[in-house]
């Protein structure tokens, strides 16, 4: 088996792969492979400075080279994947996995106006003398500030 495929066949790195070919493109794959195309020839070229080590033969050399690029191609394939999802707006939470950075926007933002929202809904049915009053102004208030915040939000 060619050395190149069989760091490419093996499962983890395929799934690794096809995360990094959806966000990155087909050009992020092949950079990939060229790095691990030098990654090979390095070793290679380390091995064959000492030709005693494994006696000329070019199949143990070939199965050395695999067995290192084996090992590195699941570290380097996840690093590069953890940064892709990083440039698109992801971020990590332990336990949950990856989630984009506007859901956690939306959520927060989302939990500051319904809180109060209800607070003022609740005081404007209220049979309190004046507290309609309050709770119409702090609606118009959380309406005006929601308004105000909307375009930094967006972005």
């Amino acid at each position: 088996m060619n050395v190149q495929q069989r760091w490419r066949n093996k499962p983890q790195n395929q799934e690794l792969l096809e995360q990094i070919a959806r966000l990155g493109g087909q050009q992020e794959i092949m950079h990939l492979e060229n790095a691990f195309v030098a990654t090979e020839q390095g070793i290679k070229g380390t091995l064959e400075r000492y030709p005693n080590l494994y006696e000329g033969d070019s199949q143990k050399v070939d199965d050395v080279v695999g067995e290192r690029l084996e090992a590195l191609s699941t570290l380097v394939l996840s690093h590069r994947l953890t940064k892709l999802q990083q440039q698109v707006g992801r971020v990590k939470i332990r336990g949950i996995g990856w989630v984009h950075r506007s859901l956690i926007t939306f959520t927060v933002c989302g939990v500051l106006v319904i809180v109060p929202a209800i607070y003022f809904v609740s005081m404007i049915f209220s049979p309190k003398a004046g507290s309609m009053f309050w709770g119409l102004i702090g609606l118009v208030t959380l309406l005006v500030v929601g308004a105000l915040m909307y375009p930094r939000v967006k972005d």
